[in-house]
């Protein structure tokens, strides 16, 4: 039954009956959203507020995926680090752009570069917007939106604090699209 849908959506996409069947590095269709994941974003040294460089980990756990289309995957984690140049408190800047790798409970991972689309605070809550693409692996070729959200409150005192902010929590979702 699978195989018919699947069929019946490639003939309505034109190009895409080709594609998935005569070559190679191209795949099905597929939609995966992963709609409540955890994020750890570490920094080193800590978030000032003067500018300084920083090295970022973030380290996300995404459950409860839904795969529309496609292989289905039930739950992924996240790894990336990335070095940004005069970063403070206050001063994240869109178009900053990293490189995660995202680790499927099936045993196969997804290469994707991200891009800083969007910060936006919202009273207690600031809210990261990234847009980017997975360059290799499963999924590849697809779009990807990440979300990440923190409470200001951690920010505030981490950043007042000696040390700085070292560390912020938060919560994340992904869609990935490849149509």
């Amino acid at each position: 039954m699978r195989n018919v849908v699947v069929g019946m959506l490639l003939s309505l996409m034109p190009g895409m009956s080709q594609a998935a069947g005569g070559r190679q590095g191209l795949g099905l269709p597929a939609v995966v959203s992963c709609p409540l994941g955890s994020v750890t974003t570490s920094f080193s040294p800590g978030l000032r507020q003067q500018s300084q460089d920083v090295t970022v980990a973030t380290q996300s756990a995404f459950n409860s995926c839904l795969t529309v289309l496609g292989e289905p995957v039930v739950w992924a984690t996240a790894i990336e680090h990335t070095s940004r140049k005069d970063q403070g408190c206050g001063l994240l800047r869109t178009g900053l752009s990293s490189e995660t790798t995202l680790r499927w409970n099936t045993g196969e991972t997804s290469e994707l570069t991200f891009s800083l689309y969007a910060v936006d605070v919202q009273g207690l809550l600031t809210v990261e917007t990234y847009n980017g693409v997975v360059t290799e692996g499963k999924y590849a070729g697809a779009t990807a939106v990440r979300t990440i959200t923190y409470v200001n409150t951690d920010f505030i005192g981490g950043c007042l604090s000696v040390e700085g902010l070292t560390q912020a929590h938060g919560i994340s979702n992904l869609v990935l699209t490849l149509l």
